[in-house]
């Protein structure tokens, strides 16, 4: 089935060096960083530290309603304040 592409701020960046040069530095309100994996079923998640020097696995969710599963995820932003 076809999903919806939500909408963001951010332009989707297909160059890695201006994906970098996109990311707000620490001192400008930039902190951790919250990457995923998008699979057919699940989406996988890891949390960067404050320092974004690693990554490690946060979550697994399984993929549901687009609605659920972008509130699942907008709380887990806020939760660990990405």
């Amino acid at each position: 089935l076809p999903r919806h592409k939500p909408h963001f701020n951010m332009p989707i960046l297909h160059d890695f060096a201006d994906f970098l040069a996109a990311l707000p530095t620490a001192g400008n309100g930039g902190g951790r960083l919250l990457g995923g994996d998008l699979g057919t079923k699940t989406l996988g998640l890891a949390l960067s530290d404050a320092g974004r020097m690693l990554a490690t696995p946060l979550e697994t969710l399984s993929l549901t309603k687009f609605s659920a599963d972008a509130a699942r995820l907008e709380k887990l932003i806020k939760q660990h304040d990405v």
